[in-house]
């Protein structure tokens, strides 16, 4: 499990896997229907405040700092990072077609980001 408080989670749309974040710089995809166990993503070098997957599942965001990360949900270890705000950003949600990812931060701004675009 983790090592450090966990600040969110967040199912996946079949219902079979579980996202969970935390402080201790990582989050971890639980599977929900076996024991095969999780997959552990390591997202340094700074806390991890929420994750969420994208409606079809492919994709992961995860808020770190003042960066959001992309990543793919079958492979580990690869993500995307941009810049969002000038303070932490403390929640990420893909809109309900997967097409924009939404951020809200400590700067009291919210965003609205065409994933496709990374921008």
């Amino acid at each position: 499990g983790h090592k450090g408080t966990i600040t969110s989670l967040s199912f996946n749309p079949s219902g079979k896997q579980l996202l969970s974040s935390s402080e201790d710089q990582t989050f971890m995809n639980w599977n929900l229907t076996s024991t095969s166990g999780s997959l552990r993503y390591k997202a340094k070098p700074m806390p991890v405040t929420h994750v969420c997957y994208s409606p079809n599942g492919n994709l992961i965001a995860s808020a770190q700092g003042q960066a959001v990360r992309l990543w793919v949900s079958t492979i580990r270890g690869k993500s995307i990072e941009f810049k969002t705000h000038f303070g932490i950003v403390r929640s990420v949600q893909f809109s309900p077609d997967g097409s924009n990812l939404l951020t809200a931060s400590d700067d009291k701004s919210l965003k609205i980001w065409v994933t496709s675009k990374r921008k």
